[in-house]
């Protein structure tokens, strides 16, 4: 009965109000812009994903940064005009007449709230979704999110045909009152974050954090993380990027979870669906407390992805953390290559003896031809010297437009950060700087992280002399791992030989983890992008093979 009537209603309204829409859409178009209707994944009945249509009333107004501005900012007097009147709900009547919602039922909210409901809340999905609900009528957003959950379910309780038409009826009062359209200091209602307990009635929780003071309070709670996972190195790659930085963390007992990822727009095709990586370096979930949880992160993480019309996920994992063992439960798993380490638990004297012959003689060469290594000051001017290494040395080697970085970049890197310190190593020969790297020291494990070098002093292997210097400086530092990385994209080249000649320890293996969340909006994008002549359907995702030239 209930759906022949909503039927029939949205038929009549459509038809009725077909006037309306042509009108509010012309306004949208001549105020606002393209697109008139604005579509937003929302789970449904049994928390089935589907889209829910309004009229768009906000701009996509983004900071310095390509962050979009809070709804605050970005909702224009029109688009306060047509949610004063839930003019922008209209074409939820389609909605209806697609079988995704009722006329009346709890309000359809976002998907990444779907793993923070406990067990009481979750029942307000046993119905189909409304367009208005027995919340809109007794103060919708200017209650507390308890107290709208609590008339949910009591409405999903003591659903009936006659308790359907007073909430309409209360309805059309409402609109025409503008009563409950916001919760105080908000363009609409506050961000749901979750309660204390779970469905299952443990102590769980799983949230998307972008800020640094969230973050950062997050940092504290783990004992052993590395550079990677900090929000300020994660930011400065995010710009790279062109994206956001994020992180994801999941709390379950004594089991606690941090990635942090970039969320990346993929609208260059014409699309407006998103697609994360981890950044520069080495990341993926780091886990304190039982691997067996990575399954159950996933599975809210993967709702987070759906919800927000992310298309692929690329992990670049971390070889020493060895965290592939667990995400290769949960994603596919490509093996890239090795990549090389120096255990620096081990006297140094000892370390020096596993060094190769042929490189225990280069530094001894390099030390009588009178070349020096040392720390030098980050200033601007020893910066702009090491940029001007760097780049010639990528030029030498025809590294991808990728590897390129700016002054600016490399003076926001060497800035200390929460997890680590940043140094600038320089060898100097003859009063001229010849060689330099960027070193970044963590709580227990040191990256080489960029490094390059005068091709005329080559033959003088100031390179040998720098690396010795930099082990035995984070030796002194107290990091236990030095980690060096692989070849020229980890294959087994001269630069793989002249890392290993160094190393004490075995070669750590290399994985991308890879995850696609919608293969249907993953191939039409692939095939859009196979047209140019730089696509490589071997990268991961191909189409952003195209995107990185």
């Amino acid at each position: 009965m209930k759906k022949c009537i909503d039927l029939l209603l949205a038929f009549f309204l459509l038809i009725v109000l077909s006037p309306v829409f042509i009108i509010i859409s012309f306004m949208i178009y001549m105020k606002l812009g393209s697109p008139i209707i604005f579509k937003q994944l929302r789970p449904g009945y049994k928390e089935k994903p589907f889209y829910l249509y309004k009229f768009r009333s906000m701009t996509d107004l983004r900071d310095e940064n390509g962050h979009l501005l809070p709804d605050e900012m970005r909702l224009t007097p029109f688009g306060q005009w047509l949610r004063n009147y839930s003019i922008d709900e209209l074409p939820q009547l389609v909605n209806v007449l697609k079988g995704d919602i009722s006329i009346v039922g709890p309000r359809p909210l976002l998907m990444e709230y779907l793993p923070l409901y406990n067990s009481e809340q979750a029942k307000r999905h046993l119905v189909h979704p409304g367009i208005t609900g027995w919340v809109q009528v007794n103060g919708r957003n200017q209650l507390t999110w308890e107290e709208r959950f609590k008339l949910d379910v009591w409405y999903v309780e003591n659903q009936s045909l006659w308790l359907d038409i007073k909430i309409m009826f209360l309805t059309l009062k409402k609109v025409l009152k503008k009563e409950g359209i916001h919760h105080e200091g908000h363009a609409t209602m506050y961000d749901f974050t979750g309660n204390e307990q779970n469905k299952e009635g443990i102590n769980k929780m799983f949230k998307i954090v972008d800020t640094a003071e969230e973050w950062n309070g997050i940092l504290a709670d783990f004992k052993h993380l590395d550079v990677f996972y900090c929000h300020e190195y994660t930011q400065l790659f995010a710009k790279v990027e062109q994206g956001a930085a994020k992180a994801a963390f999941y709390e379950n007992n004594d089991t606690k979870i941090l990635y942090p990822f970039i969320l990346r727009d993929i609208s260059i095709f014409g699309e407006q669906q998103k697609d994360i990586v981890t950044p520069y370096g080495y990341g993926g979930p780091y886990i304190e407390g039982s691997n067996e949880e990575i399954k159950k992160f996933y599975s809210e993480f993967s709702k987070y992805c759906k919800g927000n019309d992310i298309i692929t996920e690329t992990i670049r994992l971390h070889p020493l953390y060895k965290n592939k063992e667990y995400v290769k439960e949960v994603m596919d798993i490509r093996y890239i290559g090795k990549s090389i380490a120096v255990d620096l638990k081990q006297p140094y004297k000892d370390i020096w003896m596993d060094y190769s012959k042929n490189n225990q003689r280069n530094i001894k060469k390099a030390k009588e031809s009178g070349m020096s290594a040392e720390i030098v000051p980050k200033t601007t001017e020893n910066i702009a010297k090491f940029h001007h290494l760097y780049e010639s040395t990528m030029n030498r080697k025809n590294a991808a437009e990728m590897y390129f970085f700016s002054e600016d970049f490399f003076c926001e890197l060497l800035s200390d950060d929460t997890l680590y310190e940043s140094f600038l190593l320089f060898v100097q020969y003859q009063n001229k700087v010849i060689a330099g790297l960027i070193l970044l020291i963590g709580k227990e494990i040191a990256h080489y992280q960029f490094g390059g070098s005068n091709y005329d002093y080559l033959h003088l292997k100031p390179n040998n002399l720098l690396f010795d210097y930099m082990i035995r400086f984070c030796q002194e530092k107290g990091a236990k791992f030095l980690h060096l990385g692989g070849g020229h994209q980890f294959k087994n080249d001269g630069l793989y030989r002249f890392k290993s000649s160094f190393s004490n320890c075995p070669d750590y293996s290399y994985y991308l983890g890879t995850k696609i969340y919608n293969q249907e909006i993953f191939d039409q994008i692939n095939e859009m992008a196979s047209n140019h002549e730089s696509f490589n359907q071997n990268f991961f995702p191909p189409y952003r093979s195209v995107l990185s030239k």
